[in-house]
C-alpha cells in the first residue's frame, strides 16, 4: 500500500514540474534541429577568374582592326563634308575647282575598301563571340569595339548630303561627271553602313555577353 502511494506521488509531481517524457512530435523535431546542424552549409560560388592574357589578346586583335576601320570610316566622313563645303562654293561663285573631280574619284575608290574591312570586322567579332564572358576587361574592350561599329552609320547621310550639294552646281562650273561620280559614292557609303549595320548587331552582343 504504501508503495503504490508512492509510485502516485511521484508521479504526480513529475506532471506539476513538467518533467513528463518528451512526446513524438517533440522527438521529430528535435531530430530535424539534430539533422540541420549537422548538414554543411552550401559553399559560395567562387568568383570568376579573371580573363588571361591569351583572351585579352583576341579582344585586343578585333579591337585594334575596329579601330582601324573607325579611322577609315572617319577620314572618308571628312572628305565627304569637305566636298560638299566645297560644292556649296563652286555653286555659289560658279568658279570651277581643279581637284574636285579627282578628289571625288579618290573617295569613290576608297569607299569599296571601307565596306570590306567592314564585312572583315563583322567575321572577326562573329569569331570571338564564343569566347566572351563576363569580365571587366573584356567588357570595356567591347564597348570600344561597339563603338567603332556604331561610327560608321553617319556615312550614309554625308554621303547623300554630298549629292545634294553637287546636283545644286552648274555642271559647266563643277564638272558634267561630278553628279554621276556623287551619286555613286551615295550607293557606295549606303553599302558601308549596311555592312556597318550587320557589324553592329554582333558587337552590341558582344558586349551583352562580356558587360558584368
Amino acid at each position: 500500500m504504501n508503495k503504490l502511494l508512492l509510485s502516485a506521488v511521484v508521479c504526480l509531481i513529475a506532471v506539476q514540474s513538467g518533467t513528463a517524457a518528451p512526446g513524438l512530435k517533440e522527438l521529430r523535431a528535435a531530430d530535424a534541429a539534430a539533422l540541420e546542424l549537422a548538414l554543411p552549409l552550401p559553399a559560395r560560388p567562387a568568383p570568376a577568374a579573371p580573363a588571361d592574357a591569351q583572351l585579352l589578346q583576341r579582344f585586343d586583335l578585333v579591337r585594334n582592326q575596329l579601330r582601324s576601320l573607325k579611322a577609315g570610316g572617319d577620314a572618308a566622313l571628312y572628305e565627304m563634308r569637305r566636298l560638299e563645303s566645297e560644292a556649296f562654293r563652286i555653286s555659289a561663285s560658279g568658279a570651277p575647282h581643279l581637284s574636285f573631280q579627282s578628289d571625288m574619284l579618290r573617295l569613290s575608290s576608297d569607299l569599296p575598301r571601307r565596306a570590306q574591312e567592314a564585312r572583315n570586322a563583322y567575321y572577326a567579332v562573329v569569331n570571338l563571340l564564343p569566347f566572351a564572358r563576363k569580365d571587366r576587361e573584356l567588357g570595356l574592350r567591347a564597348a570600344e569595339i561597339d563603338s567603332a561599329a556604331a561610327s560608321l552609320a553617319a556615312l550614309e547621310h554625308a554621303a547623300r548630303r554630298l549629292e545634294g550639294a553637287v546636283a545644286v552646281a552648274r555642271p559647266e562650273a563643277i564638272g558634267f561627271a561630278a553628279l554621276g561620280r556623287a551619286r555613286e559614292i551615295s550607293r557606295q557609303a549606303e553599302e558601308v553602313c549596311d555592312q556597318g549595320r550587320e557589324l553592329r548587331a554582333e558587337t552590341a552582343e558582344l558586349v551583352k555577353k562580356t558587360r558584368p
